[in-house]
């Protein structure tokens, strides 16, 4: 049955997302995130710091989280999506961080870059909620246009939302403390 989005309610445990938070905040070059292929800054659109974990350059510390989140992924893809994409892993996962005190956000766009602009497409994007709900105000992630609202235990420390790139999708302002999160995507031939 096709769905616009699968959430899962504490995919990872909070000790697992304390470890990816002191591993990424050690390990990672952080970062001010850019907006799109051209990577430009507009602060009305985007506001949030980010840092990379690359599956190859991170394996020691971050394999069995890719390895998870891959296997999950082709599943969920299975019985709900049916999307054409390569079931080889995504290449590398965005570690984000939204602070309250510069109102973090991301105003409504789609991963997926214009046709020609990118070698491949990004065809499914997860989202990981890495803080507890208690440590941030605001940040509330949202989807448009989607018939179904996304689940409030989305905001759980641990869970995971699924769903084609070619949604809309916004993290609304964090008015207080810091939403850490983790995104990544899975690639495939251009859509038609």
């Amino acid at each position: 049955m096709y769905k616009n989005f699968i959430c899962e309610d504490e995919y990872l445990s909070g000790e697992d997302c304390k470890k990816i938070i002191s591993d990424a905040d050690s390990l990672l070059k952080i970062k001010e995130a850019g907006i799109g292929h051209f990577n430009t800054t507009d602060k009305a659109v985007r506001t949030s710091r980010i840092g990379w974990i690359n599956r190859l350059k991170h394996d020691k510390q971050f394999s069995w989280l890719f390895g998870r989140v891959d296997e999950y992924t082709k599943l969920c893809n299975s019985m709900h999506f049916d999307i054409d994409y390569n079931d080889t892993g995504c290449e590398a996962i965005q570690y984000t961080t939204y602070i309250g005190a510069d109102q973090g956000h991301y105003d409504y766009h789609m991963d997926h870059f214009m046709p020609g602009s990118w070698p491949d497409a990004r065809k499914l994007t997860f989202v990981i909620q890495l803080t507890d709900p208690e440590e941030y105000e605001g940040g509330e992630f949202s989807l448009r246009d989607c018939a179904d609202p996304i689940p409030e235990h989305f905001t759980k420390q641990g869970s995971l939302l699924i769903f084609p790139s070619i949604l809309y999708h916004a993290v609304l302002p964090v008015t207080s403390g810091t939403r850490k999160s983790l995104v990544g995507w899975y690639r495939g031939p251009t859509w038609r």
